[in-house]
């Protein structure tokens, strides 16, 4: 699984620091990062029960997106069930498309959407656009470029 790393030292949008770390279940807590969470609260919000998301996160949530966004709590406890975050597991409804926030593509950029979110779309999607020659089955990547000579 992998979880973004914010680390918000200061009190706006420029003394955010963004990272992404890949962690397992299995992890000793080192290496696990989340959306929302500091360095003293990482290792509790991975070894926790989705079920106990929403009581236990709610706030500290509202907090960050307060920072990042200019949220009142108001905006950002609607933002956060509009976006399905607590608890932290993503859904997926065959009967609709796949696509954010109902499961993911694989070419989705989850990252602009997770920015645009974290900043009240003050930061909006850049328009990045994914590859175009991937397969669609797994492994997803499709061939090798030629090299350039």
């Amino acid at each position: 699984m992998y979880r973004l790393n914010i680390d918000n030292d200061g009190d706006n949008l420029t003394d955010i620091a963004f990272s992404w770390v890949f962690s397992s279940p299995a992890s000793d807590g080192s290496q696990t990062y989340s959306f929302f969470n500091t360095d003293d609260t990482k290792v509790e919000y991975n070894a926790s029960e989705p079920v106990n998301d929403r009581e236990r996160w709610t706030d500290q949530f509202v907090h960050l997106l307060g920072h990042t966004g200019g949220y009142s709590q108001e905006e950002a406890v609607a933002a956060i069930d509009e976006h399905g975050l607590l608890p932290d597991v993503l859904g997926f409804d065959p009967s609709k498309p796949a696509a954010y926030p109902n499961g993911r593509t694989f070419t989705e950029d989850v990252i602009d959407i997770g920015v645009a979110f974290l900043t009240k779309n003050e930061a909006p999607p850049t328009g990045l656009q994914p590859h175009t020659d991937t397969l669609d089955r797994f492994p997803y990547l499709g061939d090798p470029h030629p090299a350039a000579t």
